[in-house]
């Protein structure tokens, strides 16, 4: 099957447009936080959009919901940009992406957005995405196991 026509390789195909190393390897220094993002990235994660894919039979793709928000699809948009279980977390980042940005709230759709922070090369947005992530992970994590 061609990578076009995989729907797993969504995020990706948009994040990646050539063969290069990626700056945020290089400059997100915590390796934890660097994990984190790259998982996110090439979609090596446990959000709904991937899990359900390897249920037995596969969840339909429409019925991938976030166990938080139960009428969303649980994919990387929804993960980073929307689901209020990272609210306050999200607050940090989306100030920092602002105030690095000055256009990232008139990108018109959700999926353009997270495309732009994942593809962004600044520093600072990086190493608040990477963080932003790590902590959205492990808040996951914690609110499934107690669940």
């Amino acid at each position: 099957q061609a990578l076009a026509d995989m729907s797993k390789a969504d995020t990706y195909r948009s994040l990646k447009t050539d063969i290069s190393l990626e700056k945020y390897l290089h400059l997100v220094r915590n390796h934890k936080h660097r994990v984190a993002l790259s998982r996110l990235r090439l979609s090596s994660h446990n959000l709904l959009i991937e899990k359900g894919r390897h249920q037995k039979p596969p969840l339909v793709r429409s019925d991938r919901l976030c166990p938080f928000c139960q009428g969303e699809i649980e994919n990387e948009s929804h993960f980073v940009l929307n689901c209020p279980l990272y609210e306050q977390d999200r607050g940090n980042l989306f100030e920092s992406v602002m105030r690095h940005s000055t256009n990232f709230d008139q990108i018109p759709t959700d999926f353009q957005k997270l495309i732009f922070i994942l593809s962004n090369e600044d520093p600072t947005i990086l190493r608040g995405l990477s963080l932003f992530v790590y902590n959205a992970f492990k808040i996951r994590n914690q609110f499934l196991i107690n669940d």
